[in-house]
């Protein structure tokens, strides 16, 4: 498959990993986007964008998978429209194939973020929006420590804290590729933007994260979560944007 002009551009613009880092690309996902970007995706995707009911959401979805495509070309050197993907065993986890390369993608309505990592990487991200329920869904997901401090804060501030909680373990669960298939009470990551580690027995094997919630915009609530093998790493996150309107 030829590469468009587009993925051309991509491709001059080689990405290199930091060890021990993550590259966390912010995705707008309110751009119309251009008939490059549906031609970029594979056969399942763009039956999965044919099946959205409402246009809005079929945008945004061809636009997200679109700018991961054309993102991790710029880490493996190859064009975008060529990567192919396949669900990891046991749980599913989407990964690239024949790329020694960790990703992960999450959006929130108009917009995306992507992480890029050496080592396993799972990210969230949630739109800030009045929530009066949050003590309610706090019970429901949070393990005691975390409702407590929830109930400690302002009324005003519970909103955003709850999505600080609740962002840093969606990106620990997809980390670790599980979802929200456990109880998430009892993943304590806390409700405070610093970084914490993080431990997830998984079978026999036994996961250490270090999650941290990364300040990109006053309306988004972002979370990062890495394996490390250390207690207390050092993972730093260099933010980067990602423009659908021209693919650059």
């Amino acid at each position: 498959m030829t590469p468009t002009t587009v993925e051309r551009e991509a491709l001059r613009d080689r990405r290199h990993l930091v060890a021990g880092s993550v590259d966390l690309w912010l995705v707008d996902l309110s751009a119309p986007g251009t008939a490059d970007d549906l031609s970029l995706l594979d056969t399942s995707e763009r039956e999965r964008a044919g099946r959205f009911l409402i246009e809005r959401d079929r945008r945004r979805f061809v636009n997200a998978h679109a700018a991961l495509r054309r993102i991790l070309s710029r880490y493996v050197g190859r064009a975008a429209s060529a990567l192919r993907f396949e669900l990891e065993v046991p749980h599913g986890k989407p990964v690239l194939v024949d790329a020694p390369l960790h990703w992960n993608l999450a959006h929130s309505e108009d917009h995306a973020v992507v992480g890029v990592a050496a080592a396993a990487v799972g990210v969230d991200i949630e739109a800030l929006r009045d929530r009066r329920d949050v003590l309610a869904m706090a019970q429901r997901h949070f393990n005691e420590s975390e409702v407590q401090a929830l109930r400690a804060r302002l009324p005003a501030d519970r909103g955003a804290a709850f999505l600080c909680g609740w962002t840093r373990k969606e990106a620990c669960l997809k980390a670790v590729g599980i979802g929200l298939r456990v109880d998430t009470r009892g993943l304590g990551v806390g409700i405070e933007p610093a970084p914490k580690d993080v431990r997830m027995q998984l079978g026999r094997r036994e996961v250490r994260l270090r999650v941290q919630s990364v300040s990109c915009r006053r309306d988004l609530l972002v979370a990062v979560a890495q394996e490390t093998h250390e207690p207390n790493a050092d993972v730093g996150v260099r933010l980067l944007e990602e423009s659908v309107a021209d693919g650059a």
